[in-house]
């Protein structure tokens, strides 16, 4: 916008030499005319109004790689028409830490509403954040402005990929004493006590064992308990990284969140957790059956950064509560598999 407002004073002076050139006479007929002009300029702009309505069109999630086009929606509702202006919108990934600024032209006439689309990348997993930083709009010949709008703020969650995981998954689910002592005290059929019933796995109880919906299904069903009977798995996800590089994040959350949905198809739930450099640690329980989103959407508040440990064997580990079992994930050649793994000093999470 400075670069128009130098162009057009360039353009006068340029043309008061001229008509200086040709003659005073013409000089005075080309001031008037310039005259003129300031002050229907200045007319317009006491006219133009003080703030628009302005919104942003984003949808609320998209799969990796999805165009996604958004859309910045001005209205006039007077009659005077807009000549010129401009948005601007930031666009920055929460996950990465990248930002890109996008311009956009209003352009509106009378009782009129203006539409102006841009296109956002999704190519990785995570959060963006959408920001119409301001709006304004402009007298004649750019002379004069006024800021109709800041600070509207959409996100887009960005889906991530995931795939089937056909790996051994070890058993680390374990009783806990003041939930066993809650169940076995309570006397008789109580369906207060469990939220609903799941496939049985080895070191269940015989005595949860639900023998009707056994029967029914011909699979050994058992009471999903409410009350805490047992103290479930933990998958830790170290985020400090060697590079804040977008494709090995992107690889490494697909991994961890396929990971835990196998955790989930074996009927176990489980406990998310992470510690943000900066931050609390992070605890998230897994209910089973779980819907994607409910999972993934804490994991959008991870920040990664940069580790000074270059090298590790494994960002994730699978664990028991106690952390005294603990197997990394590794990937390779096309195969998943947990192995016996020693899980990191600088894990700092609590044990409750």
């Amino acid at each position: 916008m400075k670069r128009k407002i130098g162009n057009r004073i360039l353009l006068f002076l340029t043309g008061l030499l001229l008509a200086t050139w040709l003659g005073t006479r013409v000089a005075v007929i080309y001031l008037v005319f310039w005259l003129g002009l300031a002050v229907l300029a200045g007319i317009y702009y006491s006219l133009l109004p003080g703030s628009l309505p302005c919104s942003l069109e984003i949808p609320g999630t998209c799969n990796k790689g999805d165009k996604v086009t958004g859309f910045l929606h001005v209205v006039q509702e007077g009659r005077l028409p807009i000549f010129h202006g401009e948005a601007q919108v930031l666009i920055k990934s929460l996950t990465y830490g990248q930002e890109e600024e996008v311009s956009l032209d209003i352009m509106l006439m009378g009782g009129e509403e203006g539409i102006s689309a841009f296109d956002l990348k999704t190519p990785w997993f995570g959060m963006m954040e959408i920001d119409l930083e301001y709006a304004e709009i402009y007298g004649l010949f750019g002379l004069g402005k006024k800021r109709i709008l800041s600070s509207v703020r959409k996100y887009l969650m960005v889906l991530p990929d995931t795939r089937e995981m056909r790996l051994e998954i070890p058993s680390l689910f374990h009783p806990d004493p003041e939930g066993q002592e809650i169940r076995e005290g309570t006397l008789g059929y109580d369906p207060g006590i469990y939220m609903g019933v799941r496939p049985y796995q080895e070191g269940d109880p015989i005595k949860n064992i639900h023998w009707k919906m056994t029967g029914k299904t011909g699979e050994i069903m058992v009471r999903e308990l409410g009350i805490p009977v047992g103290r479930e798995p933990r998958l830790y996800l170290h985020t400090g990284f060697p590079s804040l590089d977008p494709p090995a994040i992107d690889q490494v959350m697909e991994d961890y969140i396929s990971l835990s949905m196998a955790v989930s198809a074996r009927g176990q739930s489980h406990i998310l957790c992470w510690k943000n450099r900066a931050g609390e640690p992070v605890e998230y329980r897994v209910e089973v059956p779980g819907r994607l989103e409910e999972t993934l959407e804490p994991l959008y508040h991870i920040r990664f950064w940069l580790d000074p440990v270059k090298k590790r064997d494994t960002r994730i580990y699978y664990m028991s509560h106690d952390r005294k079992t603990v197997y990394g994930y590794y990937h390779s050649e096309d195969q998943d598999s947990l192995l016996p793994a020693n899980l990191p000093e600088d894990a700092g999470f609590a044990v409750f």
